[in-house]
């Protein structure tokens, strides 16, 4: 705003000098990329911690209050903060977040700071599985528990833990009480004490009381502190003691509660205990018995302690077969899975004929060694060990015999391995973590199955690792999407499927999951560009083989949908940058992802871009830059009609009357066709020179 050139830092009284972190010499401007701001570790600034806590007189985040110069957040610099955050201090960021909102743990007095250290030893995950067996269970619910329990009992649940049933109704009963799980035989005997029958009244409160009490008794006199219940119901409580009741016992005792939801009339109860003892909490449609599964197997995914190989979900659908012809597909192993493998079919009227074929060949089908079947539970299953386990494409066929009852069948099928180690229609923002390590996969597929209310409709949405529309960091590893598709009032399910393809999908030591490029995200910054501390540059690309991963994410509650009415807008726009400063002609060059019609979903209706040669008062009042004549402006991309979300838009945009060495700025909002704004974009500068 003022002409002179300004390293990036917070606070911006911090003193320093830009040197060259290869020759330590003094920069002198234009600054080369290897040019690096250096504090001089001065007690002028107790701010920020976020910027460098480093800097013994640091002590502090940087806030917006004026009356303290020290910590005072600096809000000119284009950095990842500013940018993301819209200009606002870390504090200002952390005040909205549920621990500080509303004046939430205010600053405490501490006159003792001596630690005090408690000694903790980990034992081996406890679950207790509480399964509801009243009259609404009868028939089809009844049989798709059967069989997700079975597969999680047999294919999904640790070596090594600890694993308890519970029945309830208008009551509850014990089944087993705790068993360690340590071969196949302590599997085999837990799945005969599933549930055969259905009838009676709903006492949620009943079931989860009595696996308070098995927990308890397996610790004696100790704390059952860290003991999960899975507690899955498809009705509303209607006998006492109901989920209120208990819940103090729950809390008190810090157990975990896992929430299954089954069907559209189960308890909200549930769901809100779930999350309250930080438990997940999902929703399964009457009759689909595919995402029973994986809700039990996401359940496993996230309660694996490092003890034991954790489970991986590597495919899973529900197909359908017939007499005249056979379903055929094939499933890539990786190498993060050799330890076990299991292919697992559950049919619904009779069983069929099935064929796997190893990468090298050898084949297997219903008279191997490896297959059995539960006929009770209308199972059937194909188990390797790791000497039969090996890397590449497994395929499979299944085929129903010339003489089956009834000709056509849907069979669910699901392969796991074991690796070696909301309440409105607001939008919903999902993300999805792909990682080998610490380090990020670049260029997955992750594609999100939502299931509706309405009908069980389902929708495929595209999840983006671009700096595009709701993902923040390009190529971090996580892969972001907004769902805006509400269709009705009630409960909508999140399966995600992530797919790597043959040499395509990359990792690179560069690429750090939740960080992004190293080389581009740096500790010390010059000039509003984001420069690495250290040199990582000569890393190359680790090509993967094919693979893939399906989880399952907690449920999303809707109320309050009024069809037919738009009430979400565009997306911001938090990578807008100057691609290009013409001299010349005057002409600055903008380019960002376009968002969509709702948030990053359809296209928008048109795109409102201002410039101002007033940074303080542009950011803080956006109307008051200089609206761009759409006639003048030039590029790829038109102003009354964006490109579909996650395009790149260009324009090329000349200033009028523009002046050598001045600084512009500038920003823009989207629109879509119900006059809805995004908002405000980051902001962005260009200097004739």
């Amino acid at each position: 705003e003022s002409g002179e050139i300004e390293v990036t830092r917070c606070h911006a009284k911090l003193p320093g000098s830009v040197i060259n972190r290869r020759t330590y010499a003094t920069c002198i401007y234009p600054y080369s990329s290897d040019c690096v701001f250096y504090p001089q570790n001065p007690a002028v600034a107790s701010a920020s911690i976020m910027f460098d806590h480093n800097i013994p007189a640091v002590l502090h985040f940087c806030d917006d209050n004026l009356d303290n110069p020290e910590t005072y957040h600096n809000s000119l610099p284009n950095n990842r903060q500013n940018r993301l955050c819209q200009m606002r201090s870390a504090w200002n960021v952390m005040r909205q977040g549920v621990d500080f909102r509303n004046n939430n743990n205010p600053p405490a007095v501490v006159n003792n700071t001596r630690p005090t250290i408690r000694l903790v030893k980990a034992r081996k995950p406890r679950v207790i599985l509480v399964l509801d067996v009243s009259g609404s269970m009868r028939g089809q619910p009844l049989q798709q528990l059967q069989q997700a329990a079975t597969n999680y009992i047999l294919n999904v649940a640790q070596n090594g833990s600890y694993m308890g049933i519970v029945l309830f109704s208008g009551s509850a009963v014990t089944r087993s009480n705790l068993v360690q799980i340590r071969k196949e035989t302590d599997r085999q005997r837990l799945v005969s004490l599933l549930p055969t029958s259905a009838g009676g009244s709903t006492s949620i409160g009943a079931g989860i009381l009595r696996g308070i009490n098995l927990l308890k008794a397996s610790v004696a006199s100790g704390s059952p502190s860290g003991g999960t219940l899975i507690v899955l119901s498809d009705g509303k409580e209607n006998q006492s003691p109901s989920i209120a009741n208990v819940k103090p016992q729950v809390l008190a005792n810090k157990i975990i509660v896992q929430g299954i939801s089954f069907g559209a009339l189960a308890s909200l109860n549930l769901e809100t205990l779930s999350y309250e003892t930080g438990g997940l909490s999902f929703f399964v449609p009457n009759g689909d018995t595919a995402r029973l599964v994986n809700a039990f197997t996401t359940i496993a995914e996230k309660n694996n302690y490092g003890r034991t190989a954790p489970v991986s979900q590597i495919y899973l659908k529900k197909i359908t077969v017939e007499t005249v012809k056979s379903f055929n597909d094939t499933v890539s192993l990786d190498d993060g899975n050799s330890v076990g493998l299991e292919f697992t079919f559950m049919w619904t009227s009779a069983n069929a004929w099935y064929k796997i074929v190893a990468p090298d060949g050898t084949e297997y089908n219903n008279t191997a060694e490896e297959y059995s079947v539960l006929t009770t539970r209308k199972l059937s299953r194909f188990t390797f060990s790791m000497a039969s386990i090996m890397l590449g494409q497994w395929k499979f066929s299944v085929s129903l015999p010339s003489t089956a009852i009834p000709n056509r069948q849907d069979i669910i099928t699901t392969v796991t391995s074991k690796s070696s180690l909301n309440s409105t229609d607001d939008p919903v923002l999902i993300t999805v973590n792909v990682q080998k390590g610490y380090l990020a996969v670049i260029n997955a597929q992750v594609t999100l199955n939502i299931t509706t209310p309405l009908n069980n409709q389902y929708i495929l949405i595209k999840a983006n690792d671009e700096s595009a529309g709701a993902d923040l960091v390009n190529s971090d590893g996580i892969y972001s999407a907004y769902f805006t598709q509400f269709n009705a009032n009630g409960r909508y399910s999140i399966q995600a499927q992530v797919r790597a393809a043959q040499q395509k999908s990359f990792i690179n030591f560069n690429y750090v999951i939740g960080v992004g490029d190293l080389r581009s995200s740096g500790q010390y910054v010059v000039n509003g560009s984001e420069s690495a501390e250290n040199d990582n540059s000569n890393f190359e690309n680790i090509r993967l083989g094919e693979f893939t991963r399906i989880t399952s994410g907690s449920l999303i509650e809707v109320s309050g949908y009024i069809p037919g009415v738009d009430r979400i807008p565009p997306a911001r726009v938090h990578n807008l940058q100057v691609a290009n400063v013409d001299s010349k002609s005057f002409t600055v060059t903008i380019t960002f992802p376009a968002p969509g019609d709702n948030m990053d979903t359809g296209t928008a209706g048109y795109y409102i871009i201002r410039y101002s040669e007033n940074y303080t008062q542009f950011v803080n009042d956006f109307k008051s830059g200089i609206e761009i004549d759409t006639t003048l402006v030039s590029g790829t991309s038109n102003i009354s009609s964006p490109s579909v979300a996650g395009t790149l838009e260009q324009f090329i945009i000349p200033i009028p009357g523009a002046v050598v060495d001045k600084t512009y700025t500038f920003a823009l909002q989207a629109y879509d066709d119900a006059g809805l704004a995004s908002p405000v974009s980051n902001y962005v500068q260009g200097r004739f020179q």
